[in-house]
């Protein structure tokens, strides 16, 4: 059996360095209205933009009327202070604003618009880039469909070392992936200086040789025609690996774990399954300084008091089998961690994988 792998440190930080060929359209909600005036607006998509978020749509003049195609608005996002758009004249057909949103207003009788009555528009992306990233196992990224193959372009800003590439919950079986390297953003898909095409199930970790260090990395999917007509990835990690000097003991302990709910106590008649996990057991015993050191900066990124947040680490327990991974979190948020020998030190780890609900794949 291999070391177990620890995975904490992932250089893909912020959706926004993430370019996909490929998404989901997100959805867009109901206009809530704030004011005087009887018109309703009615916004539509899909909206096709990067992230989730919210718009403002204020009517900015009434000067030339209170009708709609009389007055006027302006609008932005709620990410920024500064109108993107002002003046523009009001309608009864769609006006694009951007990225798949359009409003159109709707005469109420009376006086349809007053001047600073507003709309809060909400848009949403339930299969958008950003959900690589969060670590939660209900959640994914999806293409638009699975006719042609697929390129993810990570930009990390500056060059980085990367140890390791893994892809969670994805719906690939027995598919093959390119995995590149470039510090040439030009040449990333063309004459990458590092590239893999590894074999992916399910799960995944790619762990790369040569300390490869590169800004620019892509990662291709070789699959088309796949039957649920999408592809999927539920986290996607590309950054530092974590491997003690020691394994853990042979003795060790891996088993399910089922997430329940309803009321405790002696009558449990109510309760009920939503999910099945699994717990790991691992013990390391004649530890050196410098993996505690390794132990304890790992436990404070997962239990950080500055982000207020569980940040759970992926874990590889069997280096040999790169398809055993997945997302942990300590069973308890502690680490107690005993020296029986001067320089040596011992820790158990109960770890818990975090719960994916099962779902139809709709």
């Amino acid at each position: 059996m291999g070391a177990a792998v620890f995975m904490i440190d992932n250089w893909i930080t912020s959706p926004d360095m993430v370019t996909v060929t490929s998404e989901r359209a997100g959805q867009v909600g109901l206009a809530v209205k704030a004011g005087l005036g009887t018109a309703t607006l009615n916004a539509t998509g899909p909206y096709t933009g990067a992230n989730p978020g919210q718009y403002i749509v204020q009517i900015d003049s009434v000067a030339a009327g209170n009708n709609i195609g009389q007055a006027t608005f302006r609008w932005r996002p709620t990410s920024t202070a500064t109108w993107t758009a002002q003046g523009v004249a009001t309608s009864s057909s769609p006006v694009l604003l951007e990225t798949g949103l359009a409003i159109a207003w709707a005469t109420g009788g009376g006086t349809d618009l007053v001047a600073n009555d507003y709309w809060t528009i909400t848009v949403d992306k339930p299969y958008g880039k950003a959900r690589l990233l969060d670590l939660d196992r209900d959640t994914e990224w999806r293409t638009a469909d699975s006719v042609d193959y697929k390129y993810l372009t990570i930009d990390l800003g500056s060059a980085k070392q990367v140890d390791a590439v893994a892809l969670l919950d994805t719906n690939l079986v027995v598919a093959p992936i390119g995995i590149f390297g470039s510090n040439t953003s030009g040449a990333l898909w063309s004459t990458p200086t590092y590239s893999q095409t590894p074999y992916i199930t399910g799960n995944f970790v790619h762990y790369t040789a040569g300390a490869p260090t590169f800004r620019w990395w892509g990662i291709a999917l070789y699959v088309s025609g796949h039957p649920d007509g999408y592809l999927r990835i539920g986290d996607l990690y590309l950054g530092a690996k974590t491997v003690f000097a020691n394994n853990f003991d042979r003795s060790w302990g891996r088993g399910p774990v089922a997430a329940v709910f309803g009321p405790t106590g002696a009558l449990r008649t109510a309760r009920g399954v939503w999910a099945e996990s699994e717990q790991l057991d691992l013990s390391y015993k004649m530890m050196t300084t410098a993996d505690r050191a390794k132990a304890v900066a790992m436990f404070r990124k997962m239990y950080s008091p500055a982000t207020g947040t569980v940040r759970p680490v992926i874990l590889n327990p069997d280096l040999d089998d790169p398809t055993d991974v997945s997302a942990y979190e300590l069973d308890a948020p502690e680490l107690p961690i005993v020296s029986p020998y001067v320089n040596f030190y011992e820790w158990q780890l109960r770890l818990r994988q975090r719960p994916r609900v099962a779902r139809s794949g709709a």
